[in-house]
């Protein structure tokens, strides 16, 4: 059975845990009426927002250094490696721009935050008109990750339970 490197295992886990941790961040956000504790939530979700952003930076590295995705092989069906490669290009556009996304949201909202102790700079002047755009751009690729994050899971699914190919053991 062909195995991915054990970086690009180890980081498609942590950014699966990561990514669930920055929607329940903001999903539990939603439910609280205290201020200080929605600030602190988003402040949370902010954090994992930029800390995924490293992450995919990270991943794509790693891809350059250990090549591309190893499966599907070529012995698989055209679609599917058309469908793999459009899904996992989508995956990481989402992964990269909702984060750069939110950023650039805070500072048109002229909400600084600290990362580690660190103000992060602004990306652009406070606007209220961008930060109502930007905030429907956020939540649009945010909805459009959890889909592709569903397809992702079926994806694999069909691969193990159908196809009964090692696509979904080459991650494990």
């Amino acid at each position: 059975m062909v195995k991915h490197h054990w970086s690009v295992r180890v980081l498609h886990w942590v950014m699966a845990v990561v990514v669930i941790a920055a929607f329940v961040a903001v999903f539990y956000r939603g439910e609280l009426d205290d201020g200080d504790a929605r600030q602190f939530w988003l402040d949370i979700h902010r954090t994992i927002g930029l800390g995924t952003l490293l992450l995919v930076l990270l991943r794509v590295a790693v891809r350059g250094l250990f090549g591309h995705d190893q499966v599907p092989s070529a012995s698989m069906p055209r679609w599917i490696r058309l469908g793999a490669a459009v899904s996992h290009f989508l995956l990481y556009l989402a992964l990269f721009s909702i984060p750069v996304l939110g950023w650039l949201l805070s500072s048109a909202k002229a909400r600084h935050f600290k990362l580690f102790d660190h103000t992060l700079p602004s990306l652009v002047a406070k606007n209220p008109e961008l930060a109502d755009r930007l905030h429907g751009w956020h939540m649009a690729a945010a909805w459009a990750l959890l889909c592709l994050l569903a397809l992702h899971v079926l994806g694999a699914l069909y691969h193990y339970l159908i196809r009964r190919d090692q696509v979904l053991q080459s991650m494990l």
